[in-house]
């Protein structure tokens, strides 16, 4: 990665987090194949092409079909001082076999979040995940996120 072409995009602080992020990120929802036929060569080198632009701010989903696993191909190439640089966003909750992997267990639940997580790990080839968001839930499924037992608390 030229340092001089990752100075060309503009970086935000994520909220109140010390996260500088790249504007824009690398949305990972078209690296799999769910709008259209994208091949795994074609997923790896827009990975390697974005991190070579500039971005370093990754967003994937178990969701996403072949994302995590195309994505952790791509960043197995990156040296772990590169690999710093770049935040991997991944997200948890959702109940759709195949492609989310809950252990079985409720994905709101604890057991279920630290399923989904380790898959995600496991799937993206890192040690650990930057950031994990609660995909697309019901005020419901915030509450038994939030409530004992929850996922909550299988993500501290």
């Amino acid at each position: 990665m030229d340092p001089k072409t990752r100075s060309l995009l503009p970086r935000v602080r994520l909220g109140r987090t010390g996260l500088m992020i790249s504007v824009p990120a690398l949305g990972g929802v078209g690296l799999g194949p769910i709008y259209g036929d994208v091949t795994e060569e074609a997923a790896i080198k827009t990975v390697h092409r974005a991190i070579e632009r500039g971005i370093n701010f990754i967003d994937t989903s178990p969701l996403y079909g072949a994302s995590e696993r195309r994505i952790g191909t791509a960043l197995k190439t990156l040296t772990e001082d590169q690999r710093k640089d770049i935040i991997i966003c991944t997200k948890v909750g959702d109940e759709c076999p195949p492609h989310s992997n809950n252990g079985g267990f409720n994905a709101m639940s604890r057991d279920g979040v630290l399923c989904s997580v380790n898959n995600s790990l496991k799937n993206l080839g890192v040690s650990y995940l930057d950031i994990v968001l609660l995909h697309d839930p019901t005020m419901n499924e915030v509450q038994q996120f939030l409530g004992k037992g929850g996922g909550m608390e299988g993500l501290l």
